[in-house]
């Protein structure tokens, strides 16, 4: 309900990634998944084991959506389309991009109806629609794009429609999904972000709603004002001009794509946008709300209220502030506590003893998956119960004995009735989605959703939705596992449904008239297979859902949508029957073969599997380059050209990049030692497929030197440096930390030569470390909070390796992050350290000085600790290197504002002020030799391009040298990035 899921548009980092596969290497994949691939005239199905029944179907649901869009949205690609199909997450999504070839990910995980995305009987379609719209919308190159594609190839420059603003991408894509009349375009609580804005005289401008908006409505602003946007201009123009006007933005400029509205519609996008906000004002008002009590004042995502045991509020929340919460709210002093953090998930399961709920944790490293988690009332302590089991929405039995839940797998949402006692001892812990339920009830295209039992345990009411078949809340009944009643509707979602205490009726929410979301209370026969009638209750304006009624039978709780998002709501239940019989349609007690009910074990009844011309996963085809970009290197006094090319096959087992550069100008005295033919040249690769991600790395640089030896004048002279690495990283993912383990060989050559001077040292090394990340940032954080981050790493040269002499390295950096007042504020806490040993010559030369920020945790350079700011880079050097740093970081001003559609928007401005000290020595230490510097900074943090969020600082130091070596210091400077 809450989330706004959609495409996620990988950009030109594809091609730009090999040259950073050793530090940010992560698989996609869960590597116990093995793939086949299976092709079509326009696609290539990548699916895994078990799965080849949905990429069958999705192969010609895919075909059919490739002839309906492709002469509508722009022409097919040059090469098929490449769509992976995998299931191993559980939150429903999809993402792509149309560079360096087009490549779609489908996650087979039907939306359950309360949801944005939950507007469609037929949800394979629906995503893929709306990713292959991505493909075809921006993978247009035209006018002069044409040139940059025919010199370099599939490269960003190439494909002006890559630089619209989001709201125009997403916008598109989620119009194109809603043509066939599901969609979010034609969902009510969807619609409601923008009309509810209107209403209240808040809705967003162009700025706001292309990229980079942290204030609600947050993510969902793109898809809604962009989606709504597209409707409104079809609406007035025809469709004709929406895809005119595709063709016309993919030979603009980039990022100046905005005059194409004025060609095509007459007028600018701002007139537009501006007639488009006086319709949506214009929107009908809402019916009466009755006796309505707004009980929070959260906003953002708020989700699944129930009462607990002593008439309290319970409910989850997911804000820009902290870490997603359990909450509770008391009646009676309006008090709002928090319970345990709660990352994802919605509902949850209330007894005597402890509350069930559901949340997310990364499973093999890489997959988000559901697990039911027990918060004990007495002790306050939170218990993980299930492990992979991907089990949502659980409720518990009045007699404490059954606990249902549904569970996420192989493309459906079945319920499951587990034993609640062994659950609470850990009887099903460990065994993974093929948990020994007590009972199975769905079959392969069933989609279950907020199973609540009846108060007398009779009954189990759920949420159901056929695929290609109606919406339902259905009545099951507890001891056969049948289907007894189905309350559904021509049109709309029927979701959410609660119990009244007598088990005599259910309230649930509907939006069957079109609208936002409303709740309806519906009264059974009394053996609850039949409804006797249905009347609509008073609600929000915004709608709501997700109802619960309390124990006296007086009151329903519900989420309901305003201005700033969702909130929880209490209504008046009265007795009044209202009109019997609104929107019903009422099912004869179902067969149970045809309602998807299954004994212990037995299969969720999928057929034998179509045997289909498909074949091992083969990388090959992926991984040759489709572009390659030129390079200008002005460093180190000269000028160098060259060209860099990689690629990433589909499924990110293997990256590859290579970069040279040729000297094409350098200062004369250096023109003698510097080769103009040889070129510098970076090279890696990286395979991860596995846990371990291993990476190889080769480098050959040249850089002049001015050197002065025996006598003082400076002659030229050339360093060349030859290394080679060979490694393996080994993240380990949770949702509230990573650590990341490395194990490394390193070679490495440096050769001097000049007219007077020659020069040769080898090394040869094994490399090591560890780190740990538990700082988190939120949407409004400046920086890391809550948390610590460690990096320790330790090098040791030996001759045995190829060194000239043993030598080695330790380095152990320790960074903690204290919030304080007010909200956001932090006190950023380091100590660094490193030290080198070895031979004179062997051992490094550390420095210490400059105010570029110390990012990396894990590094091996002789200037990862080095952060002094006041004094020049590298004032002082040793063997030795102490530092610590001190911050205290604040907001002053959340900014959240661009100009128009230009790529750029403003989040927020922060400040600073710091204390570091550290010393650099060989030999022995001496306290009063240390160096000072105090200053402060002042950072705004930024969206360039509408994706890409960077921090500029602009900074002040003066610095004081304990030793006297070096006089005081002033220094003004600039940096992109937080100190560290």
């Amino acid at each position: 309900m809450m989330r706004a899921h959609g495409a996620r548009i990988l950009g030109a980092a594809i091609l730009l990634l090999a040259h950073q596969v050793a530090a940010t290497a992560a698989n996609r994949y869960d590597p116990a998944l093995r793939f086949r691939s299976l092709a079509t005239p326009h696609f290539v199905i990548h699916y895994h084991q078990g799965e080849e029944a949905h990429a069958l179907r999705l192969a010609k649901i895919a075909e059919e959506i490739h002839s309906e869009l492709s002469p509508r949205v722009g022409p097919a690609p040059p090469e098929r389309t490449h769509v992976i199909v995998v299931d191993q997450d559980d939150e429903p999504n999809g993402w792509a991009t149309p560079i360096p070839y087009p490549l779609i990910e489908v996650r087979l995980v039907p939306p359950e109806g309360s949801s944005f995305l939950g507007n469609t009987d037929e949800w394979l379609r629906l995503v893929v629609t709306h990713e292959y719209a991505h493909v075809l919308h921006l993978g247009q190159s035209r006018g002069w794009a044409a040139i940059p594609r025919v010199l370099f190839g599939r490269t960003p420059i190439a494909y002006p429609n890559l630089t619209l603003p989001l709201w125009h991408i997403e916008g598109l894509a989620t119009w194109e999904e809603s043509r066939r009349g599901a969609g979010r375009v034609h969902a009510g609580d969807f619609r409601a972000v923008v009309t509810e804005a209107a209403r209240a005289g808040r809705t967003e401008p162009l700025d706001r709603v292309s990229g980079g908006l942290v204030a609600w409505p947050d993510g969902a602003g793109l898809y809604a004002y962009g989606a709504l946007f597209q409707q409104y201009l079809a609406d007035r123009f025809g469709e004709q001009p929406l895809h005119a006007l595709s063709r016309r933005t993919a030979g603009r400029a980039p990022y100046l794509t905005s005059g194409a509205f004025k060609a095509v519609y007459g007028q600018s996008l701002g007139s537009l946008w501006a007639e488009f906000e006086r319709a949506q004002a214009r929107s009908p008002e809402p019916g009466a709300a009755g006796s309505i009590r707004q009980v929070t004042h959260d906003g953002y995502a708020t989700a699944g209220p129930r009462f607990d045991a002593d008439g309290a509020i319970v409910y989850s929340h997911q804000g820009p502030h902290g870490f997603p919460a359990l909450l509770r709210v008391d009646q009676a002093s309006g008090r709002r506590s928090r319970v345990t953090s709660r990352y994802g998930g919605e509902r949850t399961g209330v007894s005597r003893e402890a509350i069930y709920f559901d949340q997310l944790e990364v499973r093999a490293n890489v997959a988000l998956t559901s697990d039911l988690y027990r918060w004990d009332r007495a002790t306050g302590d939170t218990r993980r119960l299930t492990s992979g089991a991907r089990l949502v929405d659980p409720d518990v039995s009045p007699d404490r004995r059954l606990l249902v839940a549904v569970q996420i797998h192989d493309g459906a949402r079945r319920l499951v009735l587990l034993d609640r006692a062994r659950l609470d001892r850990g009887g099903y812990a460990g065994r993974g989605p093929q948990i020994d339920s007590l009972a199975e009830i769905g079959g392969p295209r069933d989609v279950y959703a907020a199973p609540r039992f009846s108060p007398d345990g009779r009954w189990i009411a759920a949420e159901r939705r056929i695929e290609e078949g109606p919406s339902a809340v259905v009545i099951i009944d507890t001891a056969s596992r049948e289907i007894a009643a189905e309350i559904t509707s021509d049109q709309g979602r029927n979701v959410t449904p609660a119990w009244t205490p007598d088990s005599g009726s259910i309230v649930f929410a509907s939006d069957r008239d079109g609208g936002p979301f409303a709740l309806y209370r519906a009264w059974l026969a009394p053996d609850a297979r039949s409804v006797e009638r249905i009347n609509r209750l008073p609600g929000p304006p915004g709608g709501a859902q997700s109802p619960d009624v309390s124990a006296d039978g007086r009151r329903v709780l519900c989420v309901g949508y305003t201005v700033d998002g969702f909130d929880v709501f209490e209504i008046e239940l009265n007795s009044d029957t209202g009109p019997a019989g609104i929107g019903a349609r009422l099912s004869d007690r179902a067969n149970p073969a045809e309602t998807g009910t299954y004994d212990v074990g037995r299969p969720a009844g999928r057929g034998p599997a179509r045997e289909s011309a498909s074949m091992s996963y083969r990388p090959w085809s992926t991984l040759w380059p489709r572009a390659w970009l030129p390079v200008l290197d002005s460093s180190d006094d000269q000028i160098r050209l060259g060209a860099t090319a990689g690629a990433t096959d589909a499924l990110g087992y293997h990256t590859w990049g290579v970069t040279a550069t040729w000297a094409v100008a350098v200062q004369p005295s250096m023109d003698a030692v510097i080769p103009r033919g040889r070129p510098d040249i970076d090279a890696r690769y990286v395979y991860d497929r596995w846990r371990p991600s291993l990476y190889a790395q080769y480098s050959d640089e040249t850089t002049p030197l001015l050197i002065a030896r025996l006598t003082p004048a400076e002659r030229p002279a050339a360093l060349r440096e030859r290394s080679v690495d060979l490694g393996a990283l080994v993240p380990i993912r949770r949702v509230r930390w990573i650590q990341t383990a490395l194990v490394a060989w390193h070679r490495e050559q440096a050769t001097l030569d000049g007219p007077l001077d020659a020069d040769h040292a080898d090394r040869g090394a094994l490399r090591a470390g560890w780190a740990l990340q538990t700082a988190k940032r939120y949407g409004y954080s400046i920086g890391p909070e809550d948390g610590v981050a460690i990096g320790l790493g330790t090098e040791a040269d030996w001759r045995a390796l190829g060194a000239d002499a043993a030598a080695g390295l330790t380095r152990v950096d320790a960074r903690a992050y204290v919030g304080v007042w007010p909200r956001h504020a932090t006190i950023a806490l380091r100590v660094s350290g490193a030290a080198s040993r070895g031979a004179r010559g062997a051992a490094r030369v550390l420095r210490l000085g400059g105010t570029d920020g110390d990012a990396a945790l894990l590094a091996f350079d002789a200037d990862a600790t080095s952060l002094l700011r006041g004094f020049p880079y590298a004032t002082f050097r040793g063997t030795r290197v102490a530092l610590a740093n001190v911050e205290y970081r604040f907001p002053i001003w959340y900014v959240e504002r661009g100009i128009g559609t230009w790529p750029l928007f403003v989040r927020s401005v922060h400040a600073s002020g710091f204390f570091d000290t550290g010393h650099a020595w060989t030999g022995a230490f001496k306290m009063e030799d240390l160096k000072r510097s105090w200053g402060g900074e002042l950072s705004t943090d930024v969206v360039l391009g509408y994706t890409l969020p960077l921090t500029f600082t602009a900074g002040a130091a003066w610095g004081r040298d304990g030793a006297g070596v070096v006089g005081d210091n002033r220094q003004a400077y600039t940096r992109v990035g937080l100190a560290f």
